[in-house]
């Protein structure tokens, strides 16, 4: 596991040793077999998978919002052009065009 981490075997141990300090319960079990998960390990892991896919979704979010930008946009315009830009209304690209007809005398 501190290979795949990346760091220094006691570094991990204490580190785990820490937060199993601050939870008060044990997440791993270890013995001569091996280290295995305990429940409150089990359901540690899980709530800490999903923290971390929520963190991706969001940073994934923010990242497609500056690059794909979104929103509703609502000119007004003679009727000659509104016409034209009609066609150009493209909900799946993210963007929703509100066009309206006005006559100069309108605000």
């Amino acid at each position: 596991m501190a290979l795949v981490l990346h760091v220094a075997q006691p570094a991990l141990t204490q580190q785990l040793r820490q937060l199993e300090d601050e939870l008060g319960v044990q997440l791993l079990r270890r013995s001569a077999q091996g280290v295995f998960s305990t429940d409150a390990g089990k359901v540690f892991y899980e709530r800490a998978q999903a923290i971390l896919k929520q963190v991706a979704d969001a940073q994934a979010a923010v990242v497609q919002s500056a690059e794909r930008p979104s929103g509703s946009v609502t000119p007004g315009l003679p009727h000659s052009i509104s016409r034209v830009l009609t066609a150009l209304d493209k909900p799946s690209l993210g963007i929703l065009m509100c066009i309206k007809d006005f006559f100069a005398w309108e605000n």
